[in-house]
């Protein structure tokens, strides 16, 4: 009758490492000028939130960089040559960088809501996500919109 209702599944979860004001990126992931000004802007926008970021993150948003760049340059791919190809016989065919563009979406998703950047993943990650409104979202959340609408 009690069940097992545990803080780690609804809510008041982990506690999020202390914040830190400036991350650099690891020099094993060896980042491109466009990524590292990416990684900047992306440490900034996270650390707006309390308790969110520690050292240990700078890999893991090297990889959110690295892909959201990747997924920049496939984008202007995409729009130069368009979504389809045309095999020799004349039939169409889903343009390679399609799939690719998916693949690196979903791993930016994916790294972002292990970064509380939807309203269940903050929820369980007990930080302060008093900090962002219903009308306005963190400034992180503004950043992805932004950047899914270029």
């Amino acid at each position: 009758m009690q069940g097992t209702a545990r803080k780690d599944r609804h809510g008041g979860g982990v506690k999020a490492p202390r914040t830190v004001a400036t991350l650099s990126p690891p020099r094993c992931l060896k980042l491109t000028a466009a990524e590292k000004a990416v990684f900047r802007e992306v440490v900034e926008l996270l650390d707006s939130v309390p308790g969110l970021l520690a050292d240990v993150d700078a890999f893991v948003l090297g990889l959110l960089c690295e892909k959201v760049a990747e997924r920049n340059e496939l984008r202007k791919i995409l729009k130069k040559e368009g979504r389809t190809c045309e095999s020799k016989n004349g039939a169409p065919y889903q343009h390679p960088a399609v799939g690719q563009l998916n693949g690196a979406e979903k791993m930016i998703l994916d790294i972002a809501r292990d970064y509380g950047m939807n309203p269940v993943a903050r929820d369980r990650l007990d930080v302060a996500a008093k900090t962002s409104t219903v009308e306005t979202g963190n400034r992180f959340e503004q950043y992805l919109a932004a950047a899914m609408n270029c």
